[in-house]
């Protein structure tokens, strides 16, 4: 089964994508560059590793669901923050992942724990989603090994 995987320049995606792979699925890295508010070091740190944080709770998790139209699977749902760093250790990932400069800048510093599929649509209106995506599939590069 072919998956992507959602690899920011953290510690818990990586053990993540490690997991989806070490399970023999097909996976596929995207990793959102937020030049200029991220150092540039960030897409250094995702060519060589191919946060939970409040807003993860168990709604925003339902509404995120109900966001987007294809499943979302979580392999780090039941692991506690101990157990993610633990293994990013033995699969050698976490040292890159603590490097000064390389989590994305545009993480807010007071993450919304109660958010509402409204809210969501609206931020997303706001932001010109669509465009965004658009522009960033039009600009997207390929790293291959």
């Amino acid at each position: 089964m072919k998956v992507i995987s959602l690899l920011s320049s953290g510690i818990d995606s990586p053990v993540a994508t490690h997991m989806a792979l070490s399970k023999g699925l097909e996976v596929v890295a995207v990793h959102f560059w937020g030049e200029p508010y991220t150092d540039e070091n960030a897409l250094e740190s995702f060519k060589q590793i191919v946060d939970q944080v409040a807003s993860q709770t168990t709604k925003n998790l339902a509404i995120i669901d109900k966001a987007v139209k294809i499943p979302v699977l979580r392999p780090l749902i039941a692991f506690d923050k101990e157990d993610i760093v633990s293994a990013a250790k033995q699969i050698n990932t976490y040292d890159i992942s603590i490097q000064k400069g390389l989590c994305c800048g545009l993480v807010p510093k007071e993450p919304t724990t109660q958010s509402s599929l409204e809210e969501i649509l609206e931020a997303e209106e706001k932001l010109g989603f669509d465009n965004m995506v658009k522009e960033s599939v039009a600009e997207l590069k390929w790293l291959n090994n």
